[in-house]
């Protein structure tokens, strides 16, 4: 009888932990979409600060492509070349969100940027002269500008940014979307097709 018992909890056992399976499936699928769902809305909420952000705009269009910049880092500078034949095509504008978090003089050279007469200029040439060390020259950044450059920074820190360069976009579904650096040029094309 003991046996009897013994087999048929057995074959029960196993039976009721897999029927419960897809139960505990469907609720870590639930708990993971909540999650996600909480995210966005984060993000949507962040994302509504980006207009009053301090940028330099590149092109002019609805389809709006942000990207945090450090003055001084190689990786911001390898996109800013790979998105040269992109700027003002098909309707993309480039916002470049300057801020100075990698090295010492980063972030005296985001405020020569953001306080210069041009700021689009300032950008454009510490760019093009950046195997030289870039042109932007540390400048002692004034008190309304510092507090630009930190909003900045609290914006890359509200969305998960850690580093630059970060991409922030609305995507054809109309999702906010985080990218930690940039694409890669064979796949630059394609990226860019998702922002809305």
């Amino acid at each position: 009888m003991h046996k009897v018992i013994q087999r048929s909890l057995s074959v029960l056992i196993p039976a009721l932990i897999l029927s419960g399976a897809p139960h505990a499936q469907a609720a870590t699928q639930a708990k993971q979409s909540a999650t996600q769902d909480a995210r966005q809305q984060k993000l949507a909420e962040t994302f509504k600060e980006f207009d009053t952000a301090s940028w330099v705009a590149e092109g002019k269009g609805a389809r709006v492509l942000y990207v945090f910049f450090d003055p001084n880092c190689p990786y911001c500078h390898k996109l800013y070349e790979s998105l040269r034949t992109q700027v003002g095509k098909n309707d993309l504008e480039l916002r470049w969100i300057p801020v100075g978090i990698l090295m010492t003089t980063s972030f005296g050279k985001a405020a020569a940027i953001l306080e210069a007469k041009d700021p689009l200029a300032a950008f454009r040439q510490n760019e093009e002269k950046f195997s030289a060390g870039g042109a932007a020259q540390e400048t002692f950044a004034s008190a309304a500008t510092e507090k630009r450059l930190n909003q900045n920074s609290q914006l890359l820190t509200q969305i998960g940014g850690q580093s630059v360069p970060t991409l922030v976009y609305r995507d054809t579904a109309g999702h906010i979307k985080v990218a930690l650096g940039g694409p890669a040029p064979n796949k630059l094309d394609a990226f860019l097709a998702q922002v809305k």
